[in-house]
């Protein structure tokens, strides 16, 4: 009886205890990514100057993306990798406010974001019909069936040649199959705390992706890049990914 008596006491602490390390297991990170060009929020459909002072306007920038700091996950679990896709924010508040994504993180202090660019292997073998409509990797407009691999990043836009108002020459540029999938390391000190949110900011700078330390495209020369053909500017742009991320 009295070893009865000891058990039901017993119990309820170790529940306490079951509760407290799961509690402990996770905090939440909540990334805002916010369109930029050269350091300035960008609206899609704004004019800006290229780097040769041609007018130029960005219509679409579109990514996938994933945390790969150790234990992170979306904290939408159905998910692996996130869609960021910019082209709905066309006005300067909507800029600003960014698209969020929000993952789980163990719990400790960082001295560094590792996000990924891209599709992973694993999950770029696979295609839109392998996945439910609530995932973005059922999006058929981010697969390339040709090259049997996701679109990891879109830029689109126009360029105004004469410098007379009329944005008279389209470019689009998409990456994608993995060896064009990008780690990028953002040094930042942060942390993360149990059942707790920390948020960061992700500034994505346009000019970086079109003229940054991997290379310069420039849409006078080369408006696409959706093929092997143009395989080196789909190339150029991915690395530019590794210095265009900037993390507030």
């Amino acid at each position: 009886m009295k070893r009865s008596h000891l058990l039901l006491l017993l119990i309820p602490l170790l529940l306490s205890s079951a509760c407290r390390h799961h509690d402990g297991e996770s905090g939440f990170l909540k990334l805002k990514f916010v369109p930029t060009y050269d350091g300035r929020v960008l609206p899609m459909y704004e004019t800006v100057q290229n780097p040769d002072g041609f007018p130029m306007k960005v219509k679409r920038l579109a990514f996938f993306t994933e945390v790969l700091n150790t234990g992170a996950t979306l904290r939408d679990v159905s998910n692996v990798v996130a869609l960021v896709d910019f082209s709905d924010l066309t006005d300067k508040q909507r800029a600003e406010q960014g698209v969020v994504k929000e993952f789980s993180l163990k719990p400790g202090d960082y001295q560094s974001l590792m996000l990924g660019v891209g599709v992973p292997s694993g999950l770029n073998s696979k295609a839109p019909q392998d996945f439910p409509s609530s995932n973005p990797l059922s999006e058929e407009a981010y697969y390339w069936q040709a090259w049997d691999s996701y679109i990891f990043t879109k830029t689109e836009g126009a360029l105004d040649t004469l410098k007379n108002g009329i944005f008279d020459l389209q470019f689009s540029y998409h990456t994608g199959i993995d060896e064009m999938y990008r780690i990028v390391d953002l040094p930042k000190n942060f942390r993360v705390v149990d059942g707790q949110t920390t948020e960061l900011t992700i500034e994505v700078d346009v000019k970086e992706i079109l003229n940054g330390k991997g290379g310069t495209v420039d849409p006078r020369k080369n408006q696409n890049a959706h093929s092997v053909n143009n395989k080196p500017i789909a190339i150029v742009i991915s690395n530019n990914y590794k210095t265009a991320l900037k993390v507030k």
